[in-house]
């Protein structure tokens, strides 16, 4: 498990570990750890990683810079470093030697800066003690040891998930249906009620197929109709599935490609195509005139209804 790493920062002048995580670059599945990959660039100036099982830096040696300080467009980035305190004392005298010839010269000097081991161990040695890293590095042990379990035991989850809510989809469909057969009965029924009863001159009727008219002559069974208008409802009401009393389909025939499916034909009213329409509950139902027109027809295929154009 040597991919385990944690962050040393410094606070007032006292180290802390700020952060767990893991070596970028690991080929181990990323939910087998509790650990997501540590930041990118171990050694930016605040972010000193070492590894939590060998203490070791995750990268030994620091490049600075120091510049002539008479310029001032310039600054050294060794003395803003936060841990200088964790280098070898011959590394830092061998930089600051280098750095005064540099500065008489008027010119930039670079310097490698090594880890003194046991000062950096030290360090972190007061911020996470052996025990307590040794129970981290015993907890993630443990947690990828359970991998495979845990894999398993979420997809019986998730497959036990998709069933109810195959089931319950199931069970609100079959409740749908019911309401819409429901529907259906009880609208047949009224207009069979309807249509069945006698007609005379000025009535209002209505047919299965959702058109609206005026009785204008009755002779026997026959009845003389002027035809004066057509149930409509948005393009939209086509995907009004939610609503067992429909409509559910409106005819689109007439319109072109753009206008049947896109945003601009929407709210256009079209002739509702489900029968039977007219002798639902609604609440929103629209009659729209239609060029008038007389016709002879049976009076049983006409219903009395309330509707007006």
């Amino acid at each position: 498990m040597g991919d385990l790493y944690a962050r040393l920062s410094k606070e007032r002048g006292q180290y802390i570990v700020s952060q767990i995580c893991r070596k970028g670059g690991s080929l181990r599945p990323s939910r087998e750890s509790r650990y997501s990959e540590c930041e990118y660039g171990f050694d930016k100036p605040g972010r000193l990683y070492f590894n939590v099982e060998t203490l070791e830096p995750a990268y030994p040696d620091f490049v600075c810079y120091q510049y002539n300080l008479n310029d001032q467009k310039k600054s050294g980035s060794c003395d803003n470093y936060p841990y200088l305190d964790l280098y070898s004392s011959s590394a830092g005298m061998s930089v600051a030697s280098g750095i005064l010839s540099a500065l008489k010269a008027g010119t930039e000097k670079k310097a490698l800066l090594s880890i003194d081991t046991p000062r950096f161990q030290q360090a972190i040695e007061s911020a996470l003690p052996i025990q307590k890293r040794q129970a981290l590095i015993n907890d993630e042990v443990n947690y990828r040891a359970s991998y495979q379990s845990r894999m398993a035991s979420e997809r019986q989850q998730a497959q036990e998930a998709a069933q109810r809510s195959r089931e319950a989809q199931a069970q609100q469909q079959q409740a749908f249906s019911a309401q819409v057969r429901q529907a259906n009965l009880a609208a047949e029924e009224r207009f069979s009620a309807l249509s069945s009863g006698s007609k005379s001159t000025g009535m209002t009727v209505c047919s299965r197929d959702n058109r609206l008219g005026y009785v204008e002559q009755v002779s026997g069974s026959r009845i003389k109709i002027l035809v004066k208008g057509q149930a409509v409802a948005e393009r939209d009401a086509v995907y009004g599935h939610g609503n067992p009393l429909g409509p559910f389909k409106v005819d689109s025939s007439s319109l072109n490609y753009e206008l049947r499916l896109g945003e601009h034909g929407k709210h256009l009213e079209l002739p509702v195509l489900d029968p039977l329409y007219l002798f639902k509950p609604h609440r929103t139902i629209r009659i729209a005139p239609i060029n008038p027109g007389q016709i002879w027809d049976e009076g049983r295929y006409w219903a009395t209804c309330d509707w007006r154009v």
